[in-house]
């Protein structure tokens, strides 16, 4: 996909366009409390979280939740639907708890529209009461300590009728993962920043990441690599509702390593001197304690996939000011700030790039 502008020919993808403007992703990751994996059969329209069943389900799953459709596994039976919920615990974020089940819904009817409504109607109901209840026994369970391996589900962003970038680059990793890795595989609806195609989130971590090749895959589900060497592919995590929290988390991330998604993490906003640019940040975990001003600084015009105009959003541009890092002695009584406790229904921004 390219046109000739003034003289040369431009490959218009957006998601090579962005790459190439020196956009740095980290803060980009689409936060949530609870995420929703629901098997939703092909075609998918442009705008999936529009549709009475996507809708119903985020209703069903609470403030600060968010649902992806996910394409049905080729051996799922007539009539079932799986349905995978991951759910922050309260308090400092460190990994989702997942619980999964499958639905039974009305097969596809035919006949009159009155007919069909009425089936499609009741395997909405049927798989919103899935939902509701899986939901409910995760909050339950939510003091229960968790198995030290849990189950991975990998999201790969394959939402074509989206946007064509995620629908090319994102089938072709999703194609090499279902061959090469060890861990459930899913094709995945819009998880924001199609300009980042191929696009993964890593659940329960909740990292999410950007213009993946299957060598940098395979590092994020394996952890054969420093996530340092990894950091120009990082979105940020899903557990920090903050754009600018994510920042300094990243910083943190690469810093510790892979063991920073094994403790709690927790994030404190002190001050906003320049509301809406600058932030006064801390964010702890795995006894270390990190503190910097984080200021945006500018922001890059999004291209517009297959255009060669830009779109109408934009890029922040982020400055890192005056980084500490100390060691928080065991059982410290740390500061009083505005808390997100890496909970970020209070943060939620819905990235629809």
């Amino acid at each position: 996909m390219s046109e000739v502008v003034d003289g040369s020919r431009v490959d218009l993808r957006c998601s090579l366009r962005t790459r190439a403007g020196g956009v740095v992703p980290v803060s980009t990751a689409a936060p949530a409390v609870t995420q929703v994996l629901v098997e939703t059969p092909l075609p998918w329209p442009s705008d999936l979280a529009g549709t009475d069943l996507h809708r119903a389900v985020a209703d069903a799953a609470g403030p600060g939740a968010r649902v992806h459709g996910v394409v049905p596994r080729p051996d799922r039976p007539a009539g079932e639907v799986a349905v995978v919920v991951h759910a922050a615990p309260p308090g400092p974020f460190t990994r989702y708890r997942r619980a999964t089940a499958v639905a039974s819904v009305s097969p596809s009817a035919s006949g009159s529209s009155a007919a069909r409504s009425a089936s499609a109607s009741a395997s909405v109901d049927a798989i919103v009461e899935v939902v509701a209840d899986l939901v409910a026994g995760l909050a339950a369970r939510a003091d229960v300590p968790e198995r030290r391996d849990p189950a991975v589900d990998l999201l790969v962003c394959t939402h074509g009728s989206r946007d064509r970038c995620c629908g090319a680059f994102g089938s072709n990793l999703a194609a090499w993962a279902e061959r090469s890795l060890d861990v459930d595989v899913w094709r995945a609806s819009h998880l924001g920043g199609h300009r980042f195609a191929p696009t993964a989130l890593h659940l329960p971590t909740g990292t999410t990441w950007a213009w993946l090749e299957p060598d940098d895959l395979d590092a994020v589900v394996h952890r054969t690599r420093p996530p340092a060497e990894l950091i120009d592919r990082y979105r940020g995590s899903a557990g920090v509702g903050l754009p600018a929290a994510q920042v300094l988390e990243a910083e943190a991330f690469a810093r510790v390593g892979w063991a920073w998604l094994e403790t709690g993490r927790d994030v404190v906003v002190h001050d906003e001197p320049v509301p809406g640019r600058e932030w006064d940040i801390e964010v702890a975990g795995a006894g270390r304690r990190w503190r910097a001003t984080i200021v945006r600084t500018g922001s890059i015009d999004q291209p517009a996939c297959g255009r060669p105009e830009a779109g109408p959003k934009t890029d922040p541009v982020w400055e890192v000011l005056g980084l500490t890092e100390d060691v928080l002695p065991e059982g410290v009584v740390r500061e009083d700030g505005v808390r997100e406790d890496g909970r970020p229904e209070d943060t939620l921004r819905e990235d629809t790039g």
